[in-house]
């Protein structure tokens, strides 16, 4: 079967024939400028304007994963705690 990868794809015309997709801080945006285009004008919209081309969509990454100081006790505390 089929399996999520990354690949290179370096000529221009086959990138532009790529899905595009949106991060979260490209979402804002098309949010703002998109407000009176319907779902079909949205997704014409997001393959010709979209940066981020790829054959499947990246998966987020986990809330504090760029957050490189080390965190204090009572953050780790806070973190670690359920809430019951």
């Amino acid at each position: 079967g089929a399996f999520a990868y990354v690949s290179v794809v370096r000529k221009k015309c086959e990138r532009a024939k790529m899905p595009g997709h949106f991060c979260d801080q490209c979402q804002p945006f098309i949010d703002a400028t998109s407000g009176a285009l319907d779902t079909q004008d949205r997704e014409k919209l997001r393959q010709t304007c979209s940066r981020h081309k790829a054959y499947h969509a990246p998966k987020n990454t986990p809330e504090d994963f760029w957050d490189l100081s080390f965190i204090d006790s009572q953050e780790k505390r806070k973190r670690d705690s359920f809430e019951f």
